[in-house]
C-alpha cells in the first residue's frame, strides 16, 4: 500500500511542477508576472483538482474502463482519505 501512496505523491508533485511551469509561461505572455502564474497553476492542480478528477471518474463509466485511469480510480476508492491526511 505504501508504494501506491508513493506513486500518487510523485504524480501529484509532477502535476504541480507542470502546472506551475505552464502557468508561468501563460502569465509571461499576459505580462502579469511569472510567479503569479506559477502560483495560480499550482492552485489549479492542487488537492482540489484531484477531488474534481475523482468526481469525474465516479460519474463517467466509460472513463472507469480505461486502463490508464484504473490506478487512479483504485487509489480514490481504497486510500484517498489516508492520502489526504498525509
Amino acid at each position: 500500500m505504501e508504494l501506491q501512496f508513493m506513486k500518487m505523491q510523485i504524480l501529484a508533485i509532477g502535476l504541480l511542477i507542470l502546472a506551475a511551469y505552464v502557468g508561468g509561461m501563460l502569465a509571461r505572455k499576459l505580462h502579469i508576472g511569472e510567479v503569479v502564474g506559477q502560483i495560480l497553476g499550482g492552485v489549479v492542480v492542487g488537492p482540489h483538482f484531484l477531488e474534481i478528477l475523482h468526481r469525474v471518474l465516479e460519474s463517467n463509466d466509460s472513463l472507469k474502463a480505461l486502463s490508464v485511469l484504473k490506478p487512479v480510480y483504485t487509489f480514490f476508492n481504497t486510500g484517498f482519505e489516508t492520502y489526504a491526511e498525509i
